[in-house]
């Protein structure tokens, strides 16, 4: 029941629940390990790490508990035992894609807060941190869990991005745009930004080979392109049916066309 209403964000209820349900038995572990998991989202660590002791001090290889313990350890900024629970954890539940992300990004906080980002052992951390991402790529697409794949691959983005490797990271971001995940937004921004700041390709490639445009944003600026030159021969390869007057009608239109097209 308490699980019920958590799920359902009922938080004041299933604590109310979960309580009720350790009165009668003080060793249920998931109980311990919802009411934690409650005051964790409520900003509570104090209350969230003392459930968690107590779901361990049943049964310290409870794989949620561990991971709860890790993660308010993250909040803790200790990122050395945080990185022994994720570990823990997934040591006794193999080839578990949200672990290993978990654990991912607990050693980037843990490399940055460690090591300078000009330093070898900076880059050889962030390859190590790739490796696993890659990895959890590969478990969620055997599993069909997109949510998990999408962030996995938005962080390959970003840290393909930080190794230096600008077209993987593009890569990466493509095909976490092609999720439509609720982090596609982000993942735009930062396809954007190495594009625009980055690569930062001549205009006509920038249109063309834009990787968050669309296809008709694409078309419109080849029509747009091609009627520009257009009105640009037409008085010159028929000049006996243009006017001075048309010709300086065209001319304005052109530059009018010109403006609209250096604005995009």
């Amino acid at each position: 029941m308490g699980a019920a209403l958590y799920k359902l964000n009922q938080y004041k209820a299933a604590v109310t629940a979960l309580n009720m349900c350790l009165e009668i038995n003080p060793n249920d572990i998931e109980g311990h390990s919802y009411l934690g998991l409650i005051f964790f989202n409520l900003g509570n660590l104090d209350s969230a790490e003392a459930k968690v002791n107590d779901a361990l001090n049943v049964d310290n290889n409870q794989v949620d508990a561990l991971s709860l313990k890790a993660r308010i350890e993250i909040e803790n900024q200790n990122y050395d035992s945080a990185s022994v629970y994720f570990q823990r954890a997934i040591s006794l539940d193999i080839g578990n894609p949200l672990l290993i992300l978990w654990y991912s990004y607990t050693k980037y906080l843990k490399t940055e807060f460690s090591f300078d980002s000009k330093v070898a052992e900076y880059q050889e951390e962030i390859l190590s941190i790739i490796r696993g991402l890659e990895r959890v790529v590969t478990l969620t697409e055997k599993h069909e869990e997109t949510n998990i794949q999408a962030y996995s691959l938005y962080f390959l983005g970003f840290f393909y991005y930080k190794s230096k490797d600008i077209f993987a990271a593009m890569e990466k971001l493509e095909q976490c745009i092609k999720i439509n995940s609720s982090i596609e937004s982000s993942a735009r921004n930062v396809l954007n930004y190495i594009w625009d700041c980055q690569i930062r390709p001549p205009l006509w490639q920038w249109w063309l080979h834009h990787p968050t445009l669309s296809f008709f944003s694409k078309s419109g600026f080849v029509s747009l392109f091609i009627l520009i030159l257009i009105l640009f021969w037409l008085p010159a390869m028929k000049p006996k049916f243009f006017s001075s007057y048309h010709r300086k009608k065209i001319n304005s239109l052109i530059y009018i066309l010109y403006l609209f097209l250096l604005c995009f």
